[in-house]
């Protein structure tokens, strides 16, 4: 796959978007108290596209450009910024946020810095088909399966049902996608010549 500084903008646009209209509830949504499946999957969507898939988009953007580390690591803020900016820009001019609630949130933007700098260096180093390209591609499945095991899958009871089951739904989505990269990712590197893996 050709990379470019392109794929970074248009990841940072389309979860930045995705994440902000998933999270949409309308009075009426709020005050559902049964399991309804189009609620449901409107949350699964909001749960998968509001944890992890945030740090997935600083090491893909780091992935995506730069010749040297430093490169990929602005690189991963700038997208982490513009994502976080178009998410709060487009929910205040929507009227779902207000100003205090960007103010209140600021400190994503803060967060952004540090967090870009180290998975976009881990990025960066994904590009390497030795040891240690493979040791920074296992954060991708270890922080999907870190997630749902510590956030999304343990018991919330006070959840009103609809919450309860996206939850859970979530977590097992995100799980099983961790398992199954985690293997391959192995499987792949295990299959490649000892020459391909100490390059």
């Amino acid at each position: 796959m050709k990379r470019s500084p392109v794929q970074g903008v248009l990841a940072a646009v389309i979860l930045a978007t995705v994440s902000l209209l998933t999270n949409l509830q309308s009075p009426e949504d709020l005050s559902v108290v049964d399991v309804q499946p189009l609620l449901v999957t409107r949350l699964v969507l909001s749960y998968l596209t509001n944890g992890a898939v945030w740090a997935l988009l600083l090491i893909f953007a780091g992935w995506s450009w730069g010749r040297r580390w430093w490169q990929a690591a602005l690189w991963a803020i700038v997208c982490g910024e513009l994502a976080l900016a178009v998410h709060y820009l487009l929910g205040w001019a929507i009227g779902f946020f207000d100003w205090s609630d960007v103010l209140s949130n600021l400190y994503w933007f803060v967060a952004a810095l540090g967090d870009g700098l180290l998975l976009g260096v881990a990025g960066w180093v994904m590009r390497r088909t030795d040891g240690w390209g493979f040791a920074a591609s296992l954060l991708v499945p270890g922080g999907l399966i870190a997630e749902p095991v510590m956030n999304l899958l343990p018991a919330r009871d006070w959840l009103r049902p609809s919450d309860a089951v996206a939850l859970r739904t979530a977590g097992w989505i995100e799980l099983v996608i961790g398992v199954v990269l985690l293997v391959l990712l192995t499987w792949r590197f295990v299959a490649r010549r000892p020459g391909e893996r100490s390059q």
